[in-house]
């Protein structure tokens, strides 16, 4: 089976022979169950937020882009403008 019993206080833990994993009694489930529930939630809750804060970064990246490639585009503008005033008769 893969099992390998052993002593525990005046019981038999089962223990997994590959592995050297002990096996859960009964009353060890419900407690292993609500502690790795309480873990799984934690997980989601910080992938959440990281995601979150990922989305948030994104934003402000695409914005800062927008903003950037407005500027370059005034600058632009006012370069040919510059360009357009230095070329008038009379300057």
């Amino acid at each position: 089976m893969g099992l390998t019993a052993r002593p525990e206080g005046e019981r038999l833990r089962l223990v997994d022979t590959a592995t050297q994993k002990k096996l859960l009694w009964n009353d060890e489930l419900e407690p292993a169950l609500r502690e790795a529930e309480e873990r799984a939630a934690q997980d989601t809750a910080g992938r959440r937020a990281a995601e979150e804060k990922a989305a948030a970064a994104e934003e402000k990246v695409a914005q800062e882009a927008a903003a950037r490639r407005e500027a370059e585009e005034r600058i632009r503008a006012l370069t040919e403008e510059l360009a357009r005033l230095r070329n008038q008769p009379g300057s």
